[in-house]
């Protein structure tokens, strides 16, 4: 006889995955939070974002 073996409600795993789900909306909402304080429409972060962009064009894809 096959009996079903079900899995406890409040198992460590599901404890687990509840935090680790928790962790990963926390890191979500300040990376939200930093996009929204941090203003990218300024001249000075152009210029940054330009030089950037030409020193990885060259830049090699593996060391």
């Amino acid at each position: 006889m096959d009996a079903k073996v079900r899995k406890p409600r409040n198992s460590k795993k599901d404890e687990a995955d509840v935090q680790a789900e928790a962790r990963s909306l926390e890191r979500i909402a300040i990376t939200r939070r930093l996009d929204d304080a941090i203003p990218l429409n300024t001249d000075e972060w152009q210029k940054v974002e330009q030089m950037l962009m030409r020193l990885t064009e060259f830049a090699p894809l593996s060391f």
